[in-house]
């Protein structure tokens, strides 16, 4: 007792020591003058009440929701922090997350905002909290949690642009954000329990469960939760809402710049899994079986792997070295199915965009043209054409295409036209994509575009309203003491703060007590403009571009990864995958017939075009799908071939006008969890028969398929032996010969036997 006493007081002095000394935050002018404790379920931590403005806010930081993912659980699913004796020091930001620093613009504050600003380590699953300042009759608030962005490979959630002081204290409401891993530390895919994809994800699941089980703790309601966060962190919004591990979580939610129908939101498994099989050949890991990678990986230093798995990110601003794939777990199915399957959330949302979602994105993948700290944002047309043709993989019909979709005019300039074709490809049209279809099943969508550029962004000015810059608006940084932002942005930033909080608190946002913010509606299509002048109302958000950029989207992903894999110089293991993305047949109406599952019974012949930039893969197979699913799914046709005799497969990938043939039948295959072990379903599959692969890659690309396909998810258990990943381990020879081998018949069902 005299011990924990001793500690308490201890603290309370070291308390009074910090506050004199490293309280006075940047923004706020008073420092912090009372200690506070919060009392969770897993033991008390002690933090700081600060002034801001009118009302005090309790903050406190580095709040352990899971053990530290740290030696023999590293990449593991996390596990929920223990209980602590006496007080948890709360007033330092804790560690972020394993990754990649961003030297790209050496010391450019534009650049490093974004970048952590506190140690990186594996012990980084911790929450933050604030909180306004209430010590007796406090009714209980809304709570509003905070996911960061940063392509799944980077990010923190102690940002300063993340600081939720003034968010929390001048609406009322409590802030959490919180960390989770990201890259291969959250993302590295073996398809095994050890290693099963998808552990960021499942990081921010135990969080959300740790909101709602201390919710009433922290003086909150754990009926009104809304989780909402940006870029990445918006995807992972995107997917709470689909995942039957966190929909019943919270109630609200909010996507700001992206969506899950984003091509780079998921990879493929084989696409991932030949990721985590190079890793561990360049870091001369035994390949012989999952186990033996794992126990390799989990030993090699983090700062090793990170430097390593850099040199993946071989395309700047399309590839995801490692991120979220569809494990039967967190994600059942891609998210259109579903969506359209009614398995989805039913609720109200909040999504939108930014003006110039693009630039950002452009400047470091073609640093060379904008390079923004050098030129004015010029480019010739030549330039022009040489990132067209870096986007649509050389194909001049495409081009040609986007040249009539985006003209160049007195209105736009081939600068412009870039911003407005990388963001509509990236971030808007599969936000717009997003809402027609979730508005279809769910309660409410609410539509905005941001379109003020602050006084404040470092960027250069031609860069216009870039991706990200909504956040410290949101956050209300213009209003924090001492800010250089002007009167009419610190407005703007009031009025963005009560448009979110209200919707957080009643599920409906408010401009004005007058103005109302319009539902968007398929037929209607209704958003609001927000900008320095106030909201205004608006329809059909990039409606003459995305039917085009939602078809053509996808060969984007396809060359992408090709492109990745080419790059990866791993003999892996290849896989057939017949991969048709629903909103390649898909108009803006989005009809039902568009929506319709080809079902065939028999052995009749099913013909269908896979309609790509300058190729086309044809099929003459039947193809089987589970009748008792929604016949309005499309993605049916995501499946994986069975050789059912002695005969050939080939796969003839090209790039130029050469055509794909498919023989053999296929099988749609979808998860149903049973409660056997999941790892039985993402393995090396067995081959019934001694049937030969002809794998047929031709330069300069080998197209791959990797569309939100999931290996080893059956309708039922019966035909998992039916779900098959052509997978052949070190294929010899030079790229466009041709590998005629056996596929042995390896049943692999243990951890310890799973061939990675």
């Amino acid at each position: 007792m005299h011990t924990v006493k001793r500690k308490q007081l201890a603290l309370q002095l070291f308390i009074g020591l910090f506050q004199l000394f490293h309280l006075t935050d940047k923004g706020y002018a008073s420092p912090v003058t009372i200690p506070v404790t919060l009392t969770t379920t897993l033991g008390d931590v002690v933090g700081v009440r600060q002034t801001t403005g009118a009302t005090p806010v309790d903050t406190f930081y580095g709040i352990p929701f899971a053990q530290p993912p740290v030696g023999s659980m590293r990449f593991k699913p996390p596990v929920a922090a223990e209980p602590w004796d006496g007080a948890k020091c709360g007033l330092e930001k804790p560690n972020s997350c394993w990754q990649v620093v961003d030297t790209y613009f050496d010391n450019f504050r534009g650049a490093n905002m974004w970048n952590p600003n506190t140690p990186r380590s594996e012990d980084c699953l911790y929450l933050n909290v604030w909180r306004p300042a209430c010590d007796s009759g406090c009714q209980p608030k809304t709570i509003m949690v905070w996911i960061f962005g940063g392509g799944f490979f980077a990010g923190t959630s102690t940002l300063d642009v993340y600081n939720a002081a003034q968010l929390a204290a001048r609406n009322d409401v409590i802030v959490v954000s919180f960390g989770y891993r990201v890259g291969i530390f959250g993302f590295l895919y073996l398809g095994n329990d050890s290693a099963p994809g998808n552990a960021g994800l499942l990081d921010q699941v135990m969080a959300l469960k740790w909101v709602k089980d201390n919710a009433v703790n922290l003086g909150g309601s754990p009926d009104n939760i809304t989780i909402f966060g940006e870029s990445a962190g918006a995807v992972s919004v995107g997917f709470h809402l689909l995942s039957p591990l966190s929909k019943d979580l919270f109630k609200y939610a909010i996507m700001q710049s992206a969506s899950p129908l984003a091509f780079w939101s998921l990879q493929d498994v084989e696409f991932a899994r030949s990721r985590a099989r190079k890793l561990a050949k360049d870091l001369s890991c035994n390949l012989e079986s999952a186990s033996d990678v794992l126990t390799c990986l989990q030993a090699v230093s983090a700062e090793k792997i990170i430097n390593r798995t850099y040199e993946y990110n071989t395309e700047p601003f399309i590839d995801v070295a490692f991120g979220p794939v569809i494990d039967g777990n967190f994600l059942t199915d891609n998210p259109v199915s579903i969506i359209k399957r009614g398995e989805a959330k039913k609720t109200r949302v909040i999504l939108g965009v930014n003006k110039n979602e693009g630039y950002y994105f452009e400047v470091y993948a073609h640093k060379d043209i904008f390079d923004p700290l050098n030129k004015n944002g010029t480019i010739s047309e030549t330039d022009y054409q040489t990132i067209l043709n870096y986007l649509f993989n050389n194909d001049t019909s495409v081009i040609q295409e986007v040249k009539q979709k985006y003209p160049v005019d007195s209105n736009n300039s081939f600068s412009t036209n870039i911003d407005s074709i990388t963001g509509d490809m990236f971030f808007k049209c599969p936000v717009v994509d997003f809402a027609e279809l979730y508005s279809r099943h769910s309660d409410a969508v609410y539509m905005y575009s941001f379109e003020h550029r602050t006084s404040q962004t470092p960027w250069p000015e031609w860069m216009g309203v870039l991706h990200g810059y909504e956040i410290e608006v949101i956050f209300g940084l213009p209003l924090a003491a001492g800010s250089n932002y002007t009167e009419a942005e610190k407005g703007l930033s009031s009025l963005m703060m009560k448009l979110w909080t209200d919707f957080a608190k009643t599920g409906k946002p408010s401009p004005t007590d007058e103005d109302q913010w319009p539902e968007y509606k398929p037929d209607v299509q209704a958003y609001v403009v927000i900008d320095i002048d106030g909201p205004r109302t608006d329809h059909k958000l990039r409606d003459d571009q995305c039917p085009f950029m939602v078809n053509n989207a996808e060969e984007t992903r396809n060359t992408t990864s090709s492109r990745s894999l080419e790059n990866d110089s791993i003999n892996s293991n290849p896989v057939l995958v017949l991969d048709v993305n629903e909103s390649q047949n898909r108009s803006r109406n989005f009809s039902s017939e568009l929506f319709t599952q080809e079902n065939n019974e028999n052995n009749s012949s099913q013909m269908f075009n896979y309609t790509l930039p300058s190729q086309e893969y044809n099929s003459s197979d039947p193809v089987k799908t589970n009748t008792n699913q929604n016949s309005g799914d499309i993605t049916s046709l995501y499946a994986h071939e069975k050789i059912e005799d002695n005969s050939s497969q080939v796969l003839n990938n090209t790039l130029s006008n050469q055509e794909n043939t498919s023989s053999g039948p296929m099988q749609r295959n979808t998860y149903q969890n049973d409660g056997d072990d999941l790892s039985q379903l993402f393995t090396q599959e067995s081959h019934e028969n001694a049937s030969s692969q002809l794998l047929y890659n031709t330069l300069p690309i080998h197209e791959y398929s990797s569309n939100f396909s999931s290996p080893g998810i059956t309708d039922n258990q019966e035909n998992i032996e039916n779900a098959l990943s052509y997978l052949v381990d070190d294929i010899q020879g030079n790229i466009g010969n041709v590998s005629n081998q056996e596929l042995p018949n390896t049943q692999l069902n243990q951890e310890n036997s799973n061939v990675v």
